[in-house]
Parts: structure tokens; sequence; C-alpha cells
């Protein structure tokens, strides 16, 4: 009896630990949303970042184009729907992202980042650098990005 006490406990024990690591945001899983988003920008996969994003995701598209300032918040809808227009143009895409600092607070993560972004759109190339901020947070129990604010200048 006191064996089968024993199992029962050490069970108890490691489902409550496994049920208390699938609810906390972690640095390995904030890097592995961060790594499916950017291959999705990489390869031009619209659905891959709506895949990473959270249902009511908050974005704020500041860029500066020839000194002129535009506030751009899509809905996510929106702003898949931007990126498979925009990205559907594109030729010689080119993306990176440098700079990449992931601060967590509690149950969000926060991640900055410096992106570069260059393509040849109807025989022009065309380049940019952003600013990036993300908040990623834990929605029922999977990370996605709840916020981007990205400050571009082209």
């Amino acid at each position: 009896m006191t064996n089968i006490v024993k199992v029962f406990f050490l069970v108890i024990y490691t489902m409550a630990s496994l049920a208390a690591t699938a609810s906390e945001l972690t640095e390995e899983s904030v890097k592995a949303i961060i790594a499916k988003a950017d291959n999705a920008a990489s390869t031009l996969n619209a659905n891959g970042i709506s895949n990473v994003m959270s249902k009511n995701a908050i974005i704020v598209m500041n860029i500066n184009m020839k000194g002129k300032e535009h506030v751009l918040k899509p809905s996510k809808q929106e702003y898949i729907a931007m990126l498979q227009q925009g990205w559907s143009t594109y030729k010689n895409y080119k993306y990176t992202k440098s700079d990449v600092v992931i601060k967590i607070e509690g149950k969000k993560a926060l991640v900055t980042a410096n992106v570069k972004e260059s393509m040849t759109v109807q025989g022009q190339n065309v380049s940019g650098e952003s600013k990036e901020e993300l908040t990623i947070e834990l929605v029922n129990g999977k990370p996605l990005i709840t916020k981007v604010i990205g400050y571009t200048s082209m």
C-alpha cells in the first residue's frame, strides 16, 4: 500500500510539473515563435505569419517614407492581406533580423530587433530598415505574438 501511495504522489507531482511548465513562457518558446515568424517572412509565407499571431493581435506600423510619416493600424486580417498583396509583387526578396533582445516580464515576453529588407518591385530596387517591437504571450497555453509595433524608414 505504501508503494502505491508513493507512485500515486509521484505521478501527481509529475503531471503538476508538466502542467506548470506548459503554462509558462520561456526564452526557448519565445525563440521558437520568432524563428517561425522569421522563416515565414523570409519565404514570403503570409499564412505562416498568421499562424504565429493571436486572433486579436494589435498591429501598429509607423512608416517614414521620404520624410513623410504614416501610421497604419490594420487588423490581423488586414495585415495578412497586405502582406499577401505586397509579397506577390516582390522579386529577389532578402530579409535579415539582428540585435534581437528578449525580456520576459511576468506572463509577457517583449522582443525588440532590427530588420532589414530589400527587394525588387516593378523593376525598382527597394530597401528598408525597421525597428520591431513584439509582445508574445501565452494564448490558451500556446505562445503567440499579441502585439507588433514597427518603425520603418524607406
